[in-house]
């Protein structure tokens, strides 16, 4: 063990926990070599320190490792557990995700259009399915993130939706994200999206929690938009007061695409959004709008970062906070427009409404 990693992962003992669970578990990975270079890279960077700058408003490193990271949570829900729930009735597709995997038994994909491939992303990188294998990993970087870089060492499962050439999903793709456990343990979900040229679809996801024991879940979505294809993305979190959620979503556009986000954040002990997008090509159109509604302590951290590489982009970036009790909400929302993407249109703001002497943004 060196110094470094000594100082960065602060604490011998999970680092060698992390290791052991690694080692036990590595003949099940789907990409054993890839995963083993990103737990390297987690073991380099650690979590964020104090004095970190993109994490300065949120101390993230004492959040996470307040949780086990290396207890994972077992997913129990049957059938009549999932109805019992009353959720609201969903149109369209419903895959069903527990602890980051997913239930088929509980899932509603009879009727897959065409041009439409779902599966479990592990089964997906074995199978050697060449969308998944070509993007896994390459929208976000394990070696530049330790959140990513963790995500990615210990994947299992995940889900991996990709959308043909030309085709246009009409109904709705509902993802269904529930954790469930009887312990503090830590849930790494795995999203990954590819929508080839000329597509388009709209994916609706539901994070929920089905206790109130501690939860860590350290999520990756990566998403990557042909050329002419048009992806909508509508996220709610909502897993309760007792969770801590790391989110790290990137996406690479390509020329004349369109990606579109929206998250609605309702509750949460402490939630961070890191939100990486990518127009890469002429003529991209990015989307983002969130709106928070914090109460109690809750304590809501935003993140985001439009890269304009290429010239004639749009991005338009709308916040709106609701911040009641003693909650905190941050946003930090950059915006590049490098050297060569000239006639590039950047919006952005953000607005908050404060409905207590104690809340903060």
């Amino acid at each position: 063990m060196t110094q470094t990693q000594t100082e960065t992962v602060a604490s011998p003992t999970l680092e060698q926990r992390l290791m052991d669970r690694f080692a036990s578990e590595t003949q099940s990975f789907p990409n054993p070599e890839r995963q083993r270079r990103a737990l390297e890279s987690f073991l380099g960077l650690g979590f964020p320190k104090a004095k970190s700058e993109k994490y300065k408003y949120s101390p993230f490193r004492n959040f996470t490792l307040a949780h086990d990271l290396v207890r994972q949570a077992v997913p129990t829900l049957t059938v009549a557990g999932l109805e019992a729930l009353a959720l609201p009735e969903m149109d369209g597709l419903v895959v069903v995700m527990v602890n980051g995997r997913w239930v088929s038994a509980l899932s509603n994909i009879d009727q897959i259009p065409k041009g439409l491939y779902l599966q479990p992303l592990n089964e997906a990188i074995e199978s050697g399915h060449e969308a998944a294998i070509r993007h896994f990993g390459q929208v976000a970087k394990s070696e530049e993130d330790a959140f990513v870089a963790l995500n990615t060492a210990f994947l299992s499962d995940g889900l991996f939706v990709h959308v043909g050439a030309g085709k246009m999903i009409e109904p709705v793709l509902h993802i269904l994200n529930l954790t469930q456990n009887e312990a503090d343990a830590t849930v790494q979900p795995r999203l990954l999206v590819v929508a080839e040229s000329g597509a388009s679809i709209r994916i609706v996801e539901s994070r929920l929690s089905l206790s109130q024991a501690a939860v860590f879940s350290n999520v990756v979505s990566e998403w990557y938009v042909g050329e002419k294809a048009n992806v909508s993305y509508h996220l709610l979190q909502d897993s309760g007061e007792t969770s801590t959620e790391h989110h790290t979503l990137s996406s690479v556009q390509e020329a004349d695409s369109v990606f579109t986000t929206h998250v609605l954040t309702l509750s949460g002990h402490v939630v961070r959004n890191n939100q990486n997008y990518l127009p890469n090509a002429e003529f991209c159109e990015t989307n983002l709008n969130a709106v928070v509604v914090a109460n109690g302590q809750m304590h809501v951290d935003n993140a985001t970062f439009v890269d304009h590489a290429l010239p004639n982009g749009t991005s338009n970036e709308s916040y709106k906070h609701i911040l009641g009790g003693k909650s905190t909400g941050v946003f930090n929302g950059k915006i590049m427009v490098r050297q060569d993407a000239q006639k590039t249109n950047a919006y952005q703001s953000n607005k908050t409404i404060l409905t207590s002497d104690e809340a903060r943004i």
